[in-house]
C-alpha cells in the first residue's frame, strides 16, 4: 500500500507549544508517561465542538479541563491555539471584551488578518459575523464544515454560527465508558462516547459476525435484544438456557466490540484512539491492531503502551508503507514529537517485548 502523507501543526495546546509533523494513514504515538501523548489527540477534537463540563458528567471524557484556560499553554489565553490538519484548521481564542471563548473552524484568511483590530474595537461577534463573514462557506475539500461557536469557562455554548450541529466533522475521539445505555438511534457511525452502540451493532452485519465470534470460542451466544436495545450473553446447558448481562463479561470483550464498532461504522474519517489496548489480551491486542492496518478507508492516530501492539505494527510497516511511528518526549517545559525513521524501527523491533525500557535510546 502506497504511503500517505499529510501535515498536522499544533501551536499552544496544553503542553504543546509548537509542534509539525508530516503524517500517514496510521500514526503511531508513544513515549513515558506525562510526555503529551493525549494532549495531541485532544487538540485534534478541536475541529468538533468543544465538549462542556456539563456533558463530562454524563459521557465518556473526550477532552480533559476544568475550566478552558487549562487548554493553553501555560494557562496564557492572550496566544490563540491552533490546529492544522492538512487544508483545514481549528482555533479557539479568548475575546476579553466579551469574557467569553470562541471556536472558529476554517475561518477566513482575511478575518484572520482583521482579528485583533477587530477585537479592538469591542464589537460584538454577531456584528462582527455581519459586516464580514468570520467562516469560510460550504463544506472544505476534506469535507469539513466551517462553524464558529461561543464558550464559556465551563464549555457551555451561549452562541453558535454554521451548521456543526447536523453533522459532526469527520474526526473523531473513540473513549470506552462503562454503564451507558445504548438507547441512542443515530445511525451514520458509532458516537464518539458510544451512546449508539446497540443501533450500530444492530445494522452492520461485520460487527456482528466479529463479535458473535468472540464469544462461541466459550461456547457461548451474543444475543441482541431489539425491545429493551440491550445486549446479552447466553449459554445451553441441558436445554435449559441461561443469560447473563453484557454488563458481566470480561472488561476485554466489551472494550473489543466498542472499538470494533468505531472502525467498521467510519468511512473517510480520522479516527483517535487513546490507549485501545488497555485491559486486552495480547492476542486481541493483535487482532485490534491488524483490523487497523487493513482499513484503508479511514485515518488513525493512535497511542500506547503496549510492546505488542507496537511490534505488531512495526512488523507489517514494510509491507503497508502507510504506517509512521512517533516518539512523544517532555523537553524544555514543552511536548515535543519525532517521527521515526528505518534504524528507530530497528532499534525498536531488536527489542522486543523490552521496546519500553530502550525508549531513551531514540533520541541519542
Amino acid at each position: 500500500m502506497a504511503a500517505e502523507t499529510g501535515t498536522l501543526k499544533i501551536k499552544n495546546f496544553k503542553s504543546i507549544r509548537d509542534i509539525e509533523i508530516t503524517t500517514s494513514r496510521v500514526n503511531i504515538f508513544f513515549g513515558k508517561p506525562n510526555s503529551g501523548k493525549s494532549n495531541l489527540l485532544e487538540a485534534l477534537t478541536l475541529f468538533n465542538v468543544i465538549q462542556s463540563k456539563a456533558q463530562q458528567q454524563l459521557q465518556a471524557p473526550i477532552i480533559r479541563y476544568n475550566t478552558l484556560d487549562n487548554l493553553f499553554y501555560d494557562r496564557d489565553v492572550s496566544n490563540d491555539i491552533s490546529v492544522r490538519y492538512n487544508d483545514d484548521s481549528a482555533l479557539l481564542t479568548y475575546y476579553p471584551s466579551a469574557n467569553t471563548y470562541i471556536q472558529l473552524v476554517n475561518p477566513t484568511t482575511e478575518f484572520l488578518k482583521k482579528k485583533k483590530a477587530l477585537f479592538e474595537q469591542g464589537d460584538s461577534i454577531i456584528n462582527i459575523n455581519k459586516k464580514e463573514p468570520i467562516l469560510s462557506s460550504g463544506l472544505s475539500s476534506s469535507g469539513y464544515n466551517s462553524f464558529l461557536a461561543l464558550l464559556n469557562q465551563e464549555g457551555q455554548e451561549s452562541n453558535v454560527i454554521g451548521n456543526h450541529h447536523s453533522l459532526e466533522n469527520p474526526i473523531r475521539k473513540y473513549e470506552f465508558k462503562e454503564g451507558l445505555s445504548y438507547s441512542d438511534t443515530f445511525r451514520a457511525y458509532l458516537k464518539p462516547t458510544g451512546e449508539n452502540l446497540f443501533t450500530i451493532v444492530q445494522g452492520n452485519p461485520k460487527i456482528k459476525e466479529f463479535i458473535a465470534a468472540f464469544f462461541e470460542e466459550f461456547n457461548l451466544e451474543f444475543l441482541i435484544d431489539f425491545s429493551s436495545k440491550k445486549f446479552e450473553i447466553q449459554k445451553k446447558e441441558k436445554g435449559i438456557v441461561y443469560k447473563i448481562p453484557f454488563e458481566l463479561t470480561p472488561d476485554t470483550l466489551r472494550r473489543m466490540l466498542f472499538y470494533i464498532s468505531a472502525i467498521y461504522s467510519n468511512s473517510n474519517a480520522t479516527i483517535l484512539l487513546e490507549e485501545p489496548e488497555s485491559h486486552s489480551f495480547p492476542p486481541y491486542i493483535k487482532e485490534l491492531s491488524d483490523l487497523i492496518k487493513e482499513d484503508s478507508g479511514n485515518k488513525y492516530f493512535i497511542t500506547t503502551h503496549s510492546p505488542y501492539f507496537i511490534n505488531s505494527m512495526i512488523e507489517d510497516s514494510l509491507k503497508y508503507e502507510d504506517i509512521a511511528f512517533f516518539h512523544v518526549y517532555y523537553e524544555d517545559y514543552q511536548t515535543k514529537i519525532r517521527r521515526l525513521g528505518q534504524n528507530d524501527l530497528d532499534i525498536l523491533w531488536n527489542s522486543s517485548a523490552d521496546i519500553f525500557f530502550n525508549i531513551d535510546a531514540l533520541n541519542r
